[in-house]
């Protein structure tokens, strides 16, 4: 004698699987929808790169170091007036690096590309922050490729 299967011998597994694959779904446009808010705009970017690289610079220019000891009783006063001029200088910064940056965006994060003497610094935006990358020297590299 042929008996059919009993229905209620089907695994349940396989309905969770439908259920869990529905809240998966459900929390990815979730996360994307909050992404896609929260994607930070060029001007943020334009001012979080500019306060970056005056950093850069009052490290690297405006230290006691790079005083000649022929000055050392003003080195205090020179490191000061170079850091008041770099700080100054923020809307050119920002400005010069406005020129400098491509946004690449894709809705729920962008990616943000500012050359600056032949290196690309490489910005991701995300969740209202930027992440930056080492600067990679591409540009050189292929030039010098297509000269050879």
């Amino acid at each position: 004698m042929i008996s059919d299967k009993n229905v209620s011998s089907v695994p349940v597994k396989s309905q969770n699987n439908g259920i869990n694959i529905g809240k998966g779904a459900i929390a990815l446009m979730i996360i994307g929808g909050i992404m896609g808010m929260t994607n930070p705009p060029r001007q943020e970017y334009l001012s979080y790169a500019s306060q970056q690289l005056a950093s850069e610079i009052k490290k690297s220019l405006c230290n006691q170091s790079k005083v000649p000891d022929v000055l050392g009783n003003i080195a205090d006063s020179l490191v000061s007036v170079c850091k008041t001029v770099v700080t100054s200088q923020k809307h050119n910064i920002e400005r010069f690096i406005d020129n400098a940056t491509k946004r690449d965006n894709f809705l729920i994060l962008s990616v943000y590309t500012t050359e600056i003497e032949g290196r690309a610094y490489q910005s991701i935006g995300a969740f209202g922050n930027f992440l930056t990358f080492p600067p990679s020297q591409e540009k050189k590299a292929r030039s010098n490729e297509n000269n050879l």
